[in-house]
């Protein structure tokens, strides 16, 4: 027989899945956004009519992403709506049962079979119910079968007495049949509740799933396509996620063997040719590096200030790690950089040059110029503004230059671009 406590645990597992779509939602509508301050920009500093051509092809990327965005959004909000009237439709069957055939006021008074709900009406397509509602309604199942477990124990005490005075003469026999009769049909009719919310929960979980997998598939195709280095997000999806709250966990975002496994599953992979596995491998492995965040042993702490940039095998995320963790951070921005040399128009001169950095959205200064210590190519060693960076200027115990933690990158020279906007290197050809 089902218990309550499985219900309970299918369910928080149900709503964990779900919020990993809603951090992978977000993340995508954060990557848009600055897709599109992006294009403000071009539009701004590019307003001849020769480059109109170039900024629609641009401007019809941003359109494919946000309206792949806005279907995954869509199909999001119909799945919390069939949840939401699937576990009420059972909530409201479970008071009739109740009131109808159990007619125990000891138990229909208990508030748990007396709270309202925002009715569910099909034809309102485009009204959302909010997860919180959800939640609420599955804890007043539980609660709802908890009391009538304890009606059906406390049956069970009085027909296991009825049989003892049956036993010692009292022609009571067929009120024990009788009793074990309706006993039997009350643990039915739970048995049958906890059916009910196995079955939808496998349903919903298929749902779900599917649905995650399409998002982090999405996700891969702007990864591969777009190679943003910084971007800021704000909130936490999980409203049980509250600030100060520490927890250990693996980036919702990031694709897992698993999925990998049942997409490459679900469009026949294997019998694929090499060329279409060459991309949909290109996909996954950027949905998979692309917004990795640290390990299953590392500490995430919410307290911090959720604002800070750091980064993890050279990709920012708005998660801050804590403590020592930062110690592992990569602290460059080009990680076994293969650009090769370019001509930069920065030199030794130019240092204390204020500058902007591709990638950051706050202004820097040029602290050093010259060859980076390892790979002998060309580097340019900006101090930013803010604590959005990668490093204090040292970097695999080289130093480059002084500046406060995480205010320092290390760049080639052509993501730097005077604040006059004049460009910082040619030759990238």
């Amino acid at each position: 027989m089902a218990s309550n406590k499985e219900a309970k645990e299918h369910f928080e597992s149900l709503i964990e899945l779900r919020g990993d779509i809603s951090s992978v939602l977000d993340t995508l509508r954060a990557k848009h956004d600055v897709l599109v301050g992006i294009y403000q920009d071009l539009t701004t500093t590019h307003r001849s009519k020769d480059f109109v051509f170039g900024l629609d092809s641009f401007f019809f990327q941003n359109e494919l992403i946000q309206g792949e965005c806005k279907h995954l959004s869509s199909v999001f909000g119909s799945i919390d709506n069939r949840v939401y009237c699937e576990y009420l439709t059972v909530y409201r069957m479970l008071i009739d049962y109740t009131r109808n055939d159990v007619k125990d006021q000891r138990v229909t008074g208990h508030a748990a079979f007396n709270q309202t709900f925002t009715p569910y009406k099909h034809l309102e397509n485009s009204k959302v119910h909010d997860v919180r509602a959800i939640k609420e309604i599955h804890q007043a199942i539980i609660s709802c079968l908890s009391e009538l477990e304890s009606l059906l124990s406390n049956r069970e005490a009085e027909l296991r007495n009825d049989k003892q005075q049956s036993a010692l003469g009292l022609n009571i026999d067929n009120l024990v049949y009788m009793e074990g009769f309706k006993n039997m049909m009350l643990g039915g009719r739970i048995e049958m509740f906890y059916k009910y919310l196995s079955a939808l929960n496998e349903h919903h979980t298929n749902y779900y799933t599917r649905l995650l997998l399409k998002a982090k598939l999405h996700m891969g195709v702007v990864e591969e396509d777009v190679r943003l280095k910084q971007f800021n997000q704000s909130g936490i999806t999980n409203i049980d996620r509250i600030p100060g709250r520490t927890q250990k966990s693996v980036s919702p975002v990031a694709m897992k063997a698993a999925e990998e496994s049942a997409i490459k599953s679900f469009i026949g992979y294997d019998a694929m040719p090499a060329s279409k596995k060459t991309v949909l491998d290109g996909l996954c492995m950027a949905s998979a590096s692309g917004s990795e965040l640290g390990s299953e042993t590392e500490e995430i702490d919410y307290s911090i200030n959720p604002h800070i940039n750091v980064t993890r095998d050279g990709i920012e995320s708005h998660y801050p790690y804590k403590g020592d963790a930062i110690a592992v951070l990569p602290e460059e921005s080009e990680i076994a950089s293969n650009v090769g040399d370019i001509i930069s128009e920065f030199t030794t001169s130019d240092i204390g040059t204020r500058v902007a950095v591709e990638g950051y959205d706050c202004p820097g200064t040029i602290r050093f110029v010259g060859q980076h210590h390892v790979e002998r190519s060309l580097r340019c060693g900006i101090e930013l503004d803010e604590a959005v960076g990668r490093n204090n200027g040292t970097i695999r115990d080289h130093k480059y230059f002084e500046c406060d933690q995480l205010h320092g990158v290390l760049v080639i020279p052509r993501k730097v671009t005077r604040l006059d906007g004049s460009l910082s290197a040619i030759g990238d050809k």
